[in-house]
């Protein structure tokens, strides 16, 4: 329950990103339109990231521990 409080008490950021040419007009457009979306979409990378990261790290740590026996 406690990550469900954290998860609510968000703060607003700044973000600065270097965009392919490509995707540049397309995200704008989607800023302009549906910012919820967008912050949502946001939102779920860097969650996946930070799992995807967790994960690894905690897998090192495995491999390591299960060689040191």
């Amino acid at each position: 329950m406690e990550i469900l409080r954290r998860m609510r008490d968000t703060r607003p950021v700044e973000l600065v990103v270097n965009l392919p040419e490509g995707l540049v007009d397309e995200v704008e457009a989607v800023r302009q339109t549906d910012p919820e979306f967008l912050s949502d979409v946001i939102v779920y990378g860097l969650c996946r990231r930070t799992i995807f990261e967790e994960l690894q790290r905690t897998r090192r740590s495995d491999v390591g521990f299960a060689g040191s026996g």
